[in-house]
């Protein structure tokens, strides 16, 4: 029997340990109005996104829920250049959640040394590694 419970709770701690939901505050509002629209939740975002919440895996619920928040969110615009004040709110709300500091001095930092891409690269490609790169220069402060 104490065999039982202790496989029982040692399963139990690796599900919760390796299952990650996606936190709720770094949701944008124009991502909850794209989710509501292609009626998907949140573990599409949870299945996106790794444990330091790197983008990794992107399926086509990913994509869709991507395109539309590039163009609700106004990240690109149409001549393919970020949108650097949309993409500060995204970063300083980000350094907030994660306790780093004084978010908006960092946010500019942040900012000038992640890579925009080649405007005429794919929008979700763009996203997916500017988005890598501000977190990872987020963990290095």
């Amino acid at each position: 029997m104490k065999a039982n419970t202790l496989c029982f709770v040692f399963i139990w701690c690796v599900v919760q340990v390796t299952s990650s939901e996606f936190p709720d505050e770094l949701i944008e509002d124009y991502m909850r109005e794209c989710m509501d629209e292609l009626k998907l939740d949140k573990s599409v975002l949870s299945k996106m996104f790794d444990e330091k919440f790197r983008m990794v895996h992107v399926d086509e619920d990913g994509k869709k829920l991507l395109e539309c928040g590039i163009k609700k969110g106004d990240l690109i615009s149409a001549d393919g250049k970020m949108n650097k004040i949309m993409l500060m709110k995204d970063i300083i709300n980000t350094i907030r959640l994660l306790g780093k500091g004084d978010s908006e001095k960092m946010a500019e930092e942040v900012y000038k040394k992640c890579d925009e891409g080649n405007a005429d690269d794919d929008h979700i490609e763009r996203i997916r590694h500017w988005s890598n790169c501000v977190l990872d220069e987020i963990d290095k402060m």
